[in-house]
């Protein structure tokens, strides 16, 4: 009857989380009493760690109609190593994980792994040399967007190259490139290489503030079909603020241009518009710190066939410790799309142009028990208003971690 599957379903669950909660209890206990966490060799360091994560999830498929709900247990294993050499060289090497295993709906389980490495090479007379690859193996999840979920393969390397000169200029070249590949092949139309050729020049006003002039060139191609294969230009103006001090991060405003490759009927060929990235921390005291974003650029959307828009995001996190171990955060963030082109709503056939609003607020608590044990609570609401109908949805989810790291 559904009643015994509904009960043979509970017991299963709970006979995975138990198994879940016993392996990661016995790792940390491994990694504890073993004084994993003080393997030096050298310069080199090593860092692991381990969480758990708990997460009720009212609307997993975020639809507006028919919503399911479900808790999910998070097994979150990490560790990453550090290695100083040559007196101001460094080479970072990491692994973060994630194990989702959903209590009700288990054919949604699945593995999120990353890997990253970073080298940084600093030499006499203000040369500076960065390199930085990152490898993710994950999926997307099921939602309103997609009816099921995609696995995709990302590589993304990062070099840069600086030279700074007359004590108070720094001239840097970026070159940037993001290989995206869904594993499916009838998700093929997704997959695509984008290669960023940049370049920036700073100029140190203050101790702590440099000005920045920057530009890009973004070169984007789409592996199965070139309709939306482009070239975005865009170019900057800003402040760089020193990550030391009170006030870090970086403000940059300006225009960009993104041009398509091939020429549709109908279709302007070219689209303009403002572009921003703004990432700022104010760090009003030790205990008390303020952060704040905006970001403006434009977006092909990989759940949409590719549709481009515009993508309008901010957001804004306080966080205070109102004891040496015991703090608060409440954010609030807002993202909105602008969709450049007519689409088909689904449910009432009408061709139009989409747009998403999409609001989020949460509050959360911490608890730094030790130095190398971290618990926090929080709680998010998410909210997106789109003027296709069967695109809007609301969801709460409430998360309980647990992080060991020595």
């Amino acid at each position: 009857s559904k009643n015994t599957y509904h009960m043979k379903g509970v017991m299963r669950m709970k006979r995975d989380v138990s198994r879940i909660i016993a392996v990661a209890g016995l790792l940390v206990l491994l990694m504890h009493c073993s004084g994993f966490a003080e393997l030096k060799l050298g310069n080199l360091r090593l860092y692991p760690e381990i969480g758990i994560e708990e997460m009720y999830r009212s609307n997993i498929y975020q639809t507006d109609r028919d919503r399911k709900s479900d808790f999910i247990t998070s097994i979150l294993p990490g560790i990453r190593t550090e290695y100083l050499f040559g007196g101001d060289h460094s080479l970072n090497l990491g692994y973060s994980g994630a194990w989702k295993n959903y209590a009700r709906y288990s054919t949604n389980n699945y593995w999120d792994n990353r890997l990253w490495g970073d080298l940084r090479l600093r030499f006499p007379g203000g040369i500076d040399f960065g390199v930085e690859h990152r490898y993710i193996n994950n999926w997307y999840e099921r939602s309103v967007f997609i009816d099921r979920q995609r696995h995709y393969i990302e590589n993304v390397t990062d070099a840069k190259a600086a030279y700074r000169f007359a004590d108070r200029w720094k001239a840097q070249l970026q070159y940037t490139r993001d290989d995206f590949s869904m594993s499916s092949r009838r998700d093929g139309i997704y997959s695509y290489l984008s290669d960023l050729y940049g370049g920036s020049l700073f100029y140190r006003l203050t101790a702590r503030t440099s000005g920045l002039i920057e530009y890009q060139h973004i070169v984007k191609a789409f592996d199965t079909s070139d309709i939306y294969d482009s070239t975005v230009d865009q170019a900057f103006l800003g402040l760089n603020f020193d990550p030391a001090g009170k006030l870090a991060g970086r403000v940059k405003f300006g225009y960009g241009r993104k041009e398509y490759d091939r020429r549709l009927p109908g279709r302007d060929t070219r689209s303009n518009t403002w572009v921003a990235d703004v990432d700022l921390v104010q760090n009003f005291t030790k205990y008390t710190s303020l952060a704040f974003s905006i970001l403006r650029a434009f977006q092909d959307d990989t759940f949409y066939a590719n549709v481009p828009y515009y993508r309008t995001a901010a957001s804004l996190i306080l966080q205070h410790y109102f004891t040496r171990k015991i703090g608060g955060r409440a954010m609030t963030w807002y993202d909105r799309a602008d969709y450049q082109e007519k689409t088909i709503e689904r449910y009432t056939g009408i061709f139009k142009e989409r747009t998403d609003n999409v609001y989020s607020t949460g509050i959360g608590a911490f608890y730094d028990i030790q130095k190398y044990l971290k618990v926090r609570l929080d709680y998010n609401y998410i909210n997106r208003d789109s003027n296709f109908e069967d695109f809007s949805f609301g969801e709460n989810r409430v998360m309980f971690k647990i992080v060991y790291s020595p």
